[in-house]
C-alpha cells in the first residue's frame, strides 16, 4: 500500500530501522497511534507514512484505534466551537486513512464531523465538485450559505455562483455575483459581476445598474466621512472611476473624477489614460504627481519628480504649450526646492529647459530619459 507522499524528516530513522526490523504489526500501530496523539508531530500523518510497513494487519489494528478514538468526538454544528489539540489530530488521522481507502464518502463523512464555519462546508462542496458532482456540491455550498445567513462567506457564495455559471444557471450566478458586489463595490467584484454578465448576454444592463450602486456607495461614504470630521480626505469616486477605466470608459472616467473626486493614483492613472487624446488634461495632473514626489524627500523621490518633468516637457509641446511655459514651470520648482539639493542637481543634469524639436513621430517627441519608465 504506497503514497505518493514525501514523509517528514524526523521520521526518516524510524521508518528506516521499521522497514529494516519489521516489528509486530499491531503493536507497531498502537504505538504509532499513542505516537501520534502525544508527540510533538514528529509522528504527523504516521499511516501515510508507515502504510508499507504496517501492511494489512497493521492497517486494520490502526484503524481501529483511530476510530475508537474518533467514535469519542462529539459533531460540531454551524457556529459550534472545539479547537482542541486532540480533535485536531484525530481529524486529520481519519482524513488520511480516508484517503488511504481512497472513498469519496469516507472522505466527506470525517468533514461532516465538524460543520462549525461556513470553510466546513466549502471544502466538502470542494469535493463533490473535484469528483465529478457538481449536483452534491452546489447542495454543500448552498447549505453553507443557509447555515450562516447572517455572515455570508465569500468564498462559498464565490464557488456557488461558479458552480451555477458552469452549469448555465446565469440568473442564480449573477444574483450571487449582485450580492457580493454591493457589499463591497470595488473594481475586482465589479469585474466579475461583468464577466457573469457577460455570459448572460446583458452587460449594459447590469454594468449601469452596478456604477449607479457605486456611485450612490460613494456618495453615501462622503457624506458619513464629513459627518465625522476625519482625518484625511474622503475616498471620493476611487473606485467608480478605476471601473471606469477598467471598461475602456475615459471620458466617463474623467467626468466621475471630476464630480466625486478620487484618489492621486488614480488620479495619474486617468492621466496616463487622458493625455493620449487631451494633453492639457494631464498636465496639471503630472504637476501634482511631481511636486508630491520632491516633496517626499528621498532620492528616489527626487528621480521619479525628473523622470515626470520629462514626460511632462513632451506634453507641453503635444498641447501647443510653448518651451516658454515649461521652461516657467521647471524655474518655479527650482526656486521652491532650492533647498533640496539633490533634486537640484538631478534637474541640472537632466537639461529639461531646452525646446523639444519636433520628430517623424509624435510631434514633440524627445530622447527617452535615462532614469527609467514613469511611476
Amino acid at each position: 500500500m504506497e503514497l505518493d507522499y514525501a514523509p517528514p524528516v524526523a521520521q526518516l530513522p524510524a521508518l528506516e530501522a521499521c522497514t529494516r526490523a519489521r516489528p509486530d504489526p499491531v503493536a507497531l500501530a498502537e504505538r504509532l497511534f499513542e505516537l501520534e496523539m502525544t508527540s510533538e508531530y514528529v509522528f504527523y500523518q504516521a499511516p501515510r507514512v508507515y502504510a508499507e510497513v504496517l501492511g494489512t494487519e497493521g492497517m486494520r489494528a490502526y484503524r481501529a484505534c483511530v476510530r475508537k478514538e474518533w467514535d469519542r468526538v462529539r459533531p460540531l454544528g454551524p457556529g459550534e466551537r472545539d479547537e482542541s489539540s486532540g480533535r485536531f489530530r484525530i481529524t486529520g488521522l481519519m482524513e488520511a486513512l480516508a484517503e488511504v481507502d481512497g472513498g469519496l464518502e469516507a472522505r466527506v463523512e470525517v468533514r461532516r464531523r465538524d460543520l462549525s464555519s461556513p470553510y466546513s462546508f466549502l471544502k466538502i462542496a470542494e469535493l463533490y465538485r473535484d469528483a465529478g458532482e457538481p449536483a452534491k456540491a452546489v447542495e454543500w455550498a448552498q447549505a453553507g450559505l443557509d447555515a450562516f445567513a447572517g455572515s455570508p462567506d465569500a468564498r462559498l457564495r464565490r464557488f456557488l455562483a461558479d458552480e451555477h455559471l458552469r452549469a448555465g444557471r446565469h440568473a442564480d450566478a449573477l444574483d450571487l455575483a449582485w450580492a457580493e458586489f454591493t457589499e463591497h463595490p470595488e473594481l475586482e467584484r465589479y469585474r466579475r459581476l461583468m464577466e457573469f454578465a457577460d455570459a448572460a448576454g446583458d452587460r449594459p444592463g447590469w454594468r449601469g445598474r452596478a456604477l449607479a450602486f457605486a456611485r450612490e456607495h460613494a456618495g453615501a461614504a462622503r457624506r458619513e466621512h464629513e459627518r465625522k470630521s476625519a482625518w484625511g480626505p474622503s475616498a471620493g469616486y476611487t473606485s467608480v472611476v478605476r471601473m471606469l477605466l477598467w471598461d475602456d470608459d475615459v471620458d466617463g472616467a474623467w467626468a466621475a473624477a471630476h464630480q466625486g473626486g478620487c484618489g492621486d493614483e488614480v488620479w495619474f492613472q486617468l492621466a496616463r489614460r487622458r493625455e493620449e487624446t487631451h494633453p492639457a488634461d494631464a498636465i496639471p495632473i503630472y504637476q501634482r504627481r511631481i511636486e508630491a514626489q520632491v516633496e517626499h524627500g528621498s532620492n528616489r523621490g527626487y528621480e521619479n519628480g525628473v523622470r515626470l518633468l520629462s514626460a511632462l516637457q513632451r506634453l507641453y509641446a503635444r498641447a501647443g504649450e510653448s518651451a516658454e511655459a515649461f521652461g516657467e514651470y521647471v524655474a518655479r520648482l527650482r526656486t521652491t526646492y532650492k533647498l533640496k539639493r539633490n533634486f537640484i542637481k538631478l534637474l541640472s543634469q537632466a537639461d529639461l529647459g531646452r525646446p523639444l524639436a519636433a520628430g517623424p513621430g509624435m510631434p514633440g517627441e524627445a530622447p527617452p530619459t535615462q532614469l527609467g519608465p514613469l511611476v
